[in-house]
């Protein structure tokens, strides 16, 4: 069994919660300390109880919370990719890309993504036969990625933004550039065609996140992929789950058993 919720998910903050009914994780923390453990609280969840925070990468609103979070919590243990923790103000324990290793009673390999930092990963996560797959922050879906598709039952994924709205709104022409190159973000015609990948490959819930405030809405970013879907002959709702991640706040609970 894998039990999941997001916290946040958003280009303002990211975290993510997940459990096999043993091992407790987080995947970053771009929220406060204060933020996630008021969100974790809501849900059921003891903050003192989590084993493991995966980071992705270094930018802000993935690792905000983390100095803070480890003085509070120093039990917990922060994992990342090698070149990820010395930008950090917190002690991490060195993790490698592709190899897949334990953390508590989870399988979990950490897969490269094409981000605009030095090391940026997603994480698939495994408990039993239960496959998780969290990626976001990247420019493109490469194609090392769609191996780690195969047996995925939920995945995450990121719709950041329209190319309309990113084209013809107020950003400087470099964000602009820098958002839309092959090392920015994925757009939602781009996840879209992953995602379609990812149910063809048997994946039934479909959760899209870190949306951006000025370039997506969620409305947006689900008709998008909605469209792709159905045009291939898959209806959500039907032959799978389509949802989208709330920007702050604690998503509902996702359950694969």
């Amino acid at each position: 069994m894998i039990q999941y919720c997001t916290l946040a998910s958003s280009s303002a903050g990211n975290c993510a919660f997940l459990t096999d009914g043993e091992t407790k994780i987080l995947i970053d923390l771009g929220v406060s300390t204060r933020t996630a453990t008021r969100e974790l609280s809501d849900l059921g969840v003891d903050a003192g109880g989590i084993d493991s925070i995966l980071i992705t990468h270094a930018h802000g609103d993935h690792v905000r919370g983390l100095a803070t979070w480890q003085k509070k919590h120093p039990e917990t243990k922060f994992l990342a990719p090698s070149g990820v923790g010395e930008y950090l103000d917190v002690k991490t324990e060195t993790i490698q890309t592709g190899c897949p290793f334990p953390v508590g009673t989870l399988t979990v390999t950490a897969i490269p993504t094409p981000h605009d930092t030095d090391v940026s990963v997603g994480y698939r996560i495994q408990s039993g036969d239960h496959v998780l797959l969290s990626v976001t922050d990247l420019g493109h879906v490469p194609e090392c990625l769609y191996p780690y598709l195969d047996g995925v039952d939920l995945l995450l994924i990121e719709a950041n933004y329209d190319p309309d709205r990113l084209r013809y709104g107020c950003y400087p022409e470099p964000l602009k550039r820098r958002i839309a190159s092959g090392h920015g973000h994925l757009s939602n015609p781009d996840c879209a065609a992953c995602v379609l990948q990812a149910v063809e490959s048997g994946t039934k819930t479909v959760l899209l996140g870190h949306l951006s405030r000025e370039n997506n809405t969620p409305r947006l970013a689900y008709e998008t992929v909605h469209s792709v879907l159905t045009q291939n002959g898959v209806i959500p709702g039907v032959d799978m789950m389509l949802s989208v991640a709330p920007r702050s706040g604690h998503s509902e609970w996702y359950t694969v058993e």
